[in-house]
């Protein structure tokens, strides 16, 4: 492809690269936190149950709990909650922004009271290893534990009468750049799309008449 040499293209970082380097950093480093805290609390070592590979998952609303292997590490899609727009001595533009991020933790007990012990136990640790260890964001940046979080319970679907509960926490991620640069200043010379000269083939889609606009649907041959 042929793409002009002067593009200062910048960075790119979207919302599922905040999900997937959060569900990294926990799944490296779950382990001795989780082994940590049985330490701490004098529980027998490998008490908690460590998450498989397959436990950690990208999901996109709040309160969507996949039944998937247990104890179940669910990162939300993050969105974008604060803006801030600043220039560079060349011109370039650069974005940073703060994204909230959810991740739950399912886990399951043999009573209603040990189901929330449990959960309590793995949110605290999801929450200890993010401000701990922190993200590998482009061009830096910072994680703060924030308010919202807390045990909730989660419905059993396999109707098996397990008790299920989701240590939630929220965290504001903040990224130093999102978006950055100027762009290309004139498309590639290989655009596989027709050019779109203003006055070309296109179907009318309205008709000004006097009074108002009058939609006329144009039937497809």
């Amino acid at each position: 492809m042929a793409l002009n040499p002067v593009a200062t293209w910048g960075s790119n970082l979207i919302e599922t690269d905040i999900d997937r380097l959060v569900l990294v950093q926990l799944r490296i480093w779950l382990p001795d936190y989780l082994t940590r805290v049985e330490r701490e609390r004098d529980l027998p070592g490998g008490l908690l149950a460590r998450p498989m590979a397959e436990s950690f998952q990208n999901v996109l609303e709040d309160d969507e709990f996949p039944d998937g292997r247990l104890p179940a590490i669910l990162a939300t899609t993050a969105r974008a909650e604060d803006v801030d727009k600043t220039l560079d001595d060349a011109g370039d533009v650069r974005y940073a922004a703060a994204f909230r991020c959810q991740v739950s933790v399912v886990v399951r007990g043999r009573t209603p009271a040990e189901t929330r012990e449990v959960a309590a136990i793995f949110s605290s640790c999801v929450r200890r290893i993010l401000v701990h260890q922190q993200l590998d964001l482009p061009g830096g940046g910072e994680v703060h534990w924030a308010p919202g979080g807390g045990i909730a319970p989660v419905a059993d679907q396999s109707d098996q009468g397990r008790f299920l509960a989701a240590g939630v926490n929220h965290f504001a991620v903040f990224a130093d750049e999102v978006v950055s640069g100027t762009g290309p200043v004139q498309p590639s010379d290989d655009n596989p799309y027709p050019d779109p000269t203003p006055g070309g083939d296109y179907d009318p889609l309205a008709v000004v008449r006097e009074g108002g606009v009058h939609f006329t649907v144009i039937p497809r041959s």
